[in-house]
């Protein structure tokens, strides 16, 4: 077996790792009203610039998934490359139809490439996550059939939670009224956000501060860790550019473990839009078992 991974942007993995010779990567697109494309990107500085426009635009900006031409492209380029064996991560398919395209444009192979497209049933940091287990359990030496169950597995063991500061997206997606909006706005109300088991998106709760995230983020994390233990557990970050706050509470969450094991990026643009500025999201996950 010689396998290749491939994902999409927003997952918003290490740049080191997609220079990773049998790792691939479809991108994403955000549409803004005056005409400006950005591609999906977890880079500091255009994620950053990304952000500061979000804010000022009276208008969500849309999300495009990748064509099925661009996937045909890489399954080309992976055969080109004389990998057999391809692991598809792919942000949730509740979310976008990315997966479903993927699927469509794997069918095309089937003949030339033995290809295992995986739901994430989530986005982001936590798909690197499965990226690297999945690597790690190919270092391993563990079969095709064994990594794509496992990486399910570790995929069904694991949560996103989102916390939203800015309601003011809502308002822009259609999701929320104005009035309602200011009203959350003024008595700070964050909503924190998660991923179900099918990969779609439910509350969890409505807090009234920062310091009630942090408090909800540490329950749900003192929770995983006590039924995974430390050193199967992983607590993992990501953020709409709020960095300083993203720091506080993983400091404060991992405090008491020295033995979790914890990383954090930016939600990437696609994902923000979404989010808005200022998000701050905690996944809860863990390793696989070899």
């Amino acid at each position: 077996m010689r396998p290749a991974i491939v994902v999409d942007s927003t997952a918003g993995i290490d740049p080191a790792l997609l220079e990773q010779p049998n790792i691939f990567q479809v991108d994403l697109t955000i549409n803004f009203k005056d005409g400006e494309i950005i591609t999906d990107t977890n880079e500091p500085e255009p994620t950053k610039k990304f952000y500061k426009k979000l804010v000022e635009s009276d208008e969500l900006p849309t999300t495009s998934q990748p064509e099925l031409g661009e996937y045909m492209k890489i399954f080309d380029q992976i055969i080109e490359a004389d990998f057999d064996t391809v692991f598809m991560f792919l942000m949730s398919s509740q979310l976008s139809g990315t997966y479903q395209t993927a699927v469509l444009a794997a069918s095309e192979y089937d003949e030339k490439l033995s290809i295992f497209p995986i739901d994430s049933k989530g986005v982001s940091i936590y798909t690197e996550h499965v990226v690297l287990e999945a690597l790690r359990m190919i270092e391993a030496g563990m079969s095709a059939e064994e990594i794509a169950a496992e990486s399910r597995w570790i995929i069904d063991h694991s949560t996103i939670y989102v916390a939203i500061k800015d309601l003011n997206n809502l308002v822009k997606g259609g999701r929320l009224n104005n009035r309602q909006a200011f009203i959350g706005t003024m008595l700070k109300v964050w909503p924190i956000l998660y991923f179900k088991q099918d990969g779609g998106l439910g509350i969890y709760d409505k807090v009234r501060s920062l310091k009630k995230v942090q408090r909800a983020y540490k329950k749900i994390a003192d929770d995983h860790i006590a039924k995974y233990g430390e050193d199967q557990s992983l607590i993992l970050f990501a953020h709409g550019d709020a960095e300083e706050e993203t720091i506080k509470i993983r400091d404060q969450i991992l405090a008491d473990y020295s033995d979790v094991s914890s990383w954090m990026r930016y939600l990437t643009p696609v994902i923000g839009v979404h989010g808005g500025k200022g998000c701050i999201g905690m996944a809860t996950a863990v390793k696989a078992r070899i």
